[in-house]
């Protein structure tokens, strides 16, 4: 199967396309796994498997360290219970499907035991169903897991984390596809404890009635690159919640139409919490939307870059229409370099920031914007269009906004004595408030420098007198 970026985001990326080259060299002892630019070497016998789940069950239970498991070629193993992976060992999937049999109890398709390693690629795993206050419908991984070229499709965890996978060890993910899994409470694809690297792979459709409608990382380093979030859903995070120590890094990659559900919902793509760095760099947030906080990202506290990054329609009920950021202590820092924010919206009465709402405890909090666009985003009913502030220090330079729009504060609000927030280079044009502050409504400390300012409605900044240089 084939999905194209440029289809499923319309954000003309890149196509990508799962690919498994099998190469044997050497006879039956020696095979390579080649795939999404990496490979993984395997020694030792290579046996082919038959197409009865007891046949699987039999060479999993009889395979020495290091073997190589040829499933049979397109073939359906309905399993009447779960399988181990107890040793290191390779298992080359050939088109094969994973699925429960009929009337089979909840189960764990597959475990992988504490110290293996093992590399699976091209098998399906579906229709899997956790046991009770158990996650990973389709595996549990306590060792280190590789999975490239997987597809994981409807895998539920009734009580437990991880619809499709439940990781507390090392897990690599290349190539693969989630798509439909779900979970009560958290990881409608993905729980993980342990370190986490996802590439090139999909997750659609999937969900969580808690956090992380995708994946769920606890204390979880995590690295996401070149992967797509399309229609994922959960209360807070609807494509990935990350807690604890973190850090989660994502590179080019697309989240479209993620969903944090309810009146309280956060993080409509991505939410964190924690103190520790995000770093999110090269991708693209378009039409996710929170029923609070965050149409696109909810950040708790920590530090949190962003580089070249767009988001375009998403919304926030509440605050936030992209992001929606809480300092919660000293040292708190958020940085956007590039990128653009165009018709990001707080659709709800006096919600604020269009498309920034940053808040903070402490003025030692930061926010810097350079180089960035603001067009056409939304606080209609509230404040700030474009950028709302309050009790932080707040920078932004050499940026264009144009086009924003709110009852005060057209492009920023800021408010509160303890604000401060300086305006320089970059453009204020065509911003327009239904009240106040067709450019900037200040109640703390603001001033302009180098900025062109013009054409805004009623007036450039209110109240009169409040903003230096304006």
């Amino acid at each position: 199967m084939t999905w194209t970026l440029a289809n499923l985001a319309g954000q003309g990326r890149p196509s990508w396309t799962p690919r498994l080259a099998l190469l044997v060299a050497g006879g039956p002892t020696c095979a390579a796994l080649a795939l999404g630019g990496f490979t993984i070497a395997t020694a030792g016998s290579v046996k082919s498997v038959g197409c009865r789940a007891t046949d699987l069950s039999t060479a999993l239970a009889s395979a020495g360290s290091g073997a190589t498991l040829r499933l049979a070629a397109g073939c359906t193993y309905k399993l009447a219970s779960g399988q181990t992976a107890r040793v290191s060992l390779t298992i080359l999937g050939n088109g094969s499907t994973l699925e429960p049999a009929a009337a089979s109890p909840a189960m764990t398709m597959l475990t992988v035991d504490a110290g293996a390693v093992v590399s699976i690629s091209n098998v399906t795993m579906t229709g899997g169903s956790a046991p009770a206050s158990g996650g990973g419908a389709a595996i549990v991984n306590k060792g280190t897991l590789t999975i490239t070229s997987g597809t994981f499709t409807a895998d539920r965890a009734p009580s437990g984390g991880g619809g499709a996978i439940a990781s507390s060890g090392t897990l690599v993910v290349g190539n693969s596809h989630f798509s439909g899994d779900q979970a009560e409470p958290d990881g409608g694809s993905i729980d993980s404890t342990g370190p986490l690297t996802v590439n090139d792979s999909a997750f659609t459709g999937s969900t969580a009635t808690g956090s992380g409608g995708a994946i769920y990382a606890d204390y979880s380093p995590v690295t996401v690159s070149h992967s797509v979030f399309v229609g994922d859903s959960a209360v807070s995070g609807g494509a990935i919640e990350a807690v604890g120590s973190g850090p989660l890094t994502v590179t080019a990659s697309d989240f479209i139409r993620n969903r944090a559900t309810g009146t309280t919902g956060t993080g409509g793509a991505i939410e964190t919490d924690g103190a520790f760095s995000t770093a999110i760099q090269s991708s693209d947030f378009s039409a996710n939307r929170a029923g609070s906080a965050g149409g696109a990202i909810d950040a708790l506290e920590g530090t949190l870059t962003l580089t070249s990054t767009e988001f375009r329609r998403n919304s926030a009920a509440r605050d936030g229409g992209a992001l929606a950021l809480f300092g919660g202590s000293a040292g708190d820092t958020v940085t956007i370099t590039g990128g653009g924010y165009a018709g990001d919206s707080a659709t709800g009465a006096r919600a604020r920031g269009g498309a920034i709402y940053a808040e903070s405890a402490t003025a030692a909090s930061t926010l810097a914007v350079t180089g960035a666009t603001f067009d056409s985003d939304r606080a209609t009913h509230g404040e700030g269009g474009a950028i709302w502030t309050a009790g932080l220090i707040a920078s932004v330079g050499g940026t264009r906004l144009a086009g924003n729009a709110a009852a005060d504060g057209g492009a920023f609000y800021n408010s509160g004595s303890g604000s401060k927030l300086t305006v320089s280079g970059g453009d204020l044009v065509s911003n327009k408030a239904s009240h106040r502050g067709g450019a900037i409504y200040n109640t703390g400390a603001a001033a302009l420098s180098r900025v062109t300012i013009s054409d805004n409605t009623p007036d450039n900044c209110a109240p009169a007198g409040s903003v230096a240089g304006c």
